[in-house]
């Protein structure tokens, strides 16, 4: 029997033995429903999703038929379904390598890939290393196979991600943790190539929660927004946990810069400073009880006791990400047919380049022989008197 409490969604959902029930006799009055219906709440880590789509993703995750993985040197539980193919699923443990995320039924099939598996890090561009963690740029279109399959892995832990998009639309920055065997995947974030948010979807794998990666992997995407010179934001609708991760890392931010006072500073300044979005800047500001509105003024209320109580409140400080550590400078992601026109910090690939190369050449090509038909039916229309016109057909 699968255990299940109705009309909620459930933590490490597992089947029981008959033998673990026991009966209750209490009955509900048959005048009340079984369910109560309840507005959305605009909170909701699934508000703004239309109804169908919600149907659908109830039906796909009411079963969790993967019970754990095995990567690395951690056993872990897994907490929803996951898309995986067919054939691997219902499974009591899935193996998968830690270094490029394949995934197998048998451990001894993982393996025999071990002795093939030439990969150590993520594919891509290392673009930061500190002491002990560093970051991977992977480009879901030079690195579809990785990016699904890390896409299959996150979802293990999501409830609220979707696998409705393409990874060819997105680019992720995978973290891990480095020694002398490799590169070790500890958490990683996604944002999408073509849109102004800079955070799409964020994991730190459960085995490497309470490190602070959660807050460091929010502020490697601020220092890109920085680097990119304008603010950005996470994708919505937050999570409950998202938005009590991004409110704690605001107000580190804006404390550090409200810090020592100053006698006069902008919304707009502080939003400039952080990368942050102004609307947020203001969210995180009116929550904390520091912005005060009085007619057309704003005003900052910081006092020391507030300050204290607040660096209390938001726990321990993020993990710096240190900016000289930090090697990279953009991307703009192109379009098919504009390879040759790029910015120098375009993010092209060998065969789209020899793609676009060919595509103008049949442009030329083509372009050539219109010419030549033309002045052809022209030289046709001076020996025989017809118009130009008549003479092409």
């Amino acid at each position: 029997m699968f255990s299940q409490k109705a009309g909620l969604r459930i933590l490490l959902d597992c089947w029981r033995s008959w033998s673990e029930l026991r009966e209750t006799r209490e009955e509900l009055p048959s005048d009340e429903p079984m369910t109560e219906e309840e507005e959305p709440d605009e909170d909701d880590e699934h508000a703004g999703l239309d109804e169908e789509y919600l149907r659908e993703h109830e039906e796909a995750t009411k079963l969790k038929t993967v019970e754990r993985i095995s990567i690395g040197s951690h056993l872990v539980d897994c907490w929803y379904f996951s898309p995986y193919p067919a054939e691997v699923q219902d499974v009591p443990v899935l193996f998968i390598c830690e270094f490029c995320l394949s995934f197998f039924v048998h451990e001894s099939e993982l393996q025999r890939h071990a002795l093939l598996c030439e990969c150590k890090h993520p594919p891509g561009n290392e673009i930061y290393r500190d002491d002990r963690v560093s970051m991977f740029e992977v480009d879901g279109t030079h690195c579809r196979v990785y990016c699904e399959n890390l896409c299959f892995l996150s979802k293990l832990f999501l409830d609220h991600k979707t696998l409705r998009h393409p990874v060819n639309l997105f680019v992720f920055y995978v973290m891990t943790e480095y020694d002398s065997k490799g590169h070790h995947i500890t958490g990683y974030f996604s944002k999408e190539k073509h849109s102004k948010n800079n955070l799409s979807c964020l994991l730190t794998l459960p085995q490497h929660q309470r490190k602070g990666y959660g807050k460091f992997l929010i502020s490697f995407s601020y220092s890109l927004s920085k680097r990119e010179r304008r603010a950005g934001g996470p994708e919505r609708p937050l999570s409950d946990l998202g938005r009590a991760t991004y409110f704690a890392y605001w107000t580190e931010q804006l404390l550090a810069l409200l810090q020592p006072p100053r006698n006069r500073v902008s919304l707009q300044e502080l939003s400039e400073a952080t990368s942050i979005e102004f609307q947020d800047v203001v969210a995180c500001l009116e929550k904390q009880g520091v912005l005060q509105i009085k007619g057309d003024c704003c005003f900052l209320l910081l006092p020391p006791a507030k300050t204290k109580a607040l660096r209390e409140a938001i726990g321990r400080p993020s993990r710096e990400v240190v900016q000289d550590a930090l090697h990279w400078k953009g991307n703009t992601f192109l379009p098919l047919g504009s390879v040759l026109f790029a910015p120098p910090n375009a993010t092209v690939s060998l065969p789209l380049y020899v793609f676009d190369v060919l595509l103008l050449m049949v442009v030329f090509l083509l372009h050539v022989h219109s010419v030549l038909l033309y002045h052809e039916g022209a030289w046709r229309a001076f020996e025989t008197g017809m118009s130009t016109e008549e003479a092409t057909g």
